[in-house]
């Protein structure tokens, strides 16, 4: 069966290496930065086309198809958005129609959430820990990184265009050679960093908690999704490309307990958001 988008790119990250361990992570954690990574002009292009080519496809909602929960996404990542640091690139949020649990970025402010993640998280300030930890990806300049490892780049990007093919998305094996190393590629490095994996955590939990969110719910997050029920294929693409570990999970859990400060938690607004999503 054809999986969608989101699912064929991911696949074929899996296999561009995603073992890279990365750079041991600094004693007392990451620490969210006090500059944003701004993105070349090329980068902002490149993520500009590539997001032009999958709206071209249809793999996202448009406003008009879903007003009420691209609205509450919208909302949610401007809440958190504006904890980042001056000058920081703006972000576009989008819902792909994809029912596996997945979330990922290209870059350059473009992020990306699958319908299926959105069904299994539980409230807003899980949530607000996806949304932070994509945008923390953003701002630590994490895919503009992964352009060091080349080769594993070059390697997924005659993988990505053999599938993208296979699935019949219209133009996007192309743009994968039309991109250079190819932002795929790059977010591919990145993913399997441990190192920036770990950071991004960091980050999104201090963006979601600056934003107001409950710490613990938010570092509940990848402990929910693990629990997800369903086929293991709809979280195998997630916990590919965000590692998954107990240890992970309570690193999190403790530095959101840390502050002892109960905030926002939104379950009764997610679950109206959710009614509304189709």
């Amino acid at each position: 069966m054809h999986r969608p988008l989101a699912s064929a790119l991911a696949a074929t990250m899996m296999l561009a290496g995603c073992q890279n361990p990365g750079p041991t992570p600094p004693r007392g954690g990451y620490q969210a930065p006090a500059t944003a990574y701004t993105p070349t002009s090329t980068e902002l292009e490149r993520a500009r086309g590539l997001h032009e080519k999958v709206v071209g496809a249809g793999k996202v909602y448009s406003d008009a198809e879903n007003p009420a929960a691209t609205q509450y996404l919208n909302a949610v990542t401007a809440r958190v958005s504006a904890q980042r640091p001056p000058g920081a690139v703006p972000v576009r949020a989008f819902i792909v129609k994809d029912d596996d649990i997945n979330a990922f970025t290209t870059g350059a402010g473009y992020l990306y959430f699958n319908r299926g993640l959105l069904k299994a998280l539980q409230n807003e300030a899980q949530l607000a820990m996806i949304v932070g930890h994509e945008i923390a990806h953003v701002d630590a300049g994490h895919i503009a990184r992964g352009a060091a490892e080349e080769a594993r780049v070059d390697l997924l990007t005659g993988l990505g265009a053999a599938v993208l093919e296979k699935y019949g998305v219209g133009g996007m094996a192309g743009s994968l050679g039309e991109l250079g190393v190819g932002l795929a590629g790059k977010r591919a490095s990145a993913y399997y960093s441990q190192g920036a994996e770990l950071e991004a955590d960091d980050i999104g939990l201090v963006y979601a908690m600056r934003a107001g969110y409950d710490g613990i719910q938010a570092a509940s997050t990848f402990r929910v999704l693990s629990q997800a029920n369903g086929p293991r294929g709809r979280l195998a693409d997630f916990f590919a490309s965000h590692p998954n570990s107990e240890g992970r999970q309570r690193t999190i859990a403790a530095k959101a307990a840390a502050t002892g400060q109960p905030a926002h938690v939104g379950a009764e607004a997610y679950a109206r958001m959710l009614a509304s999503l189709r």
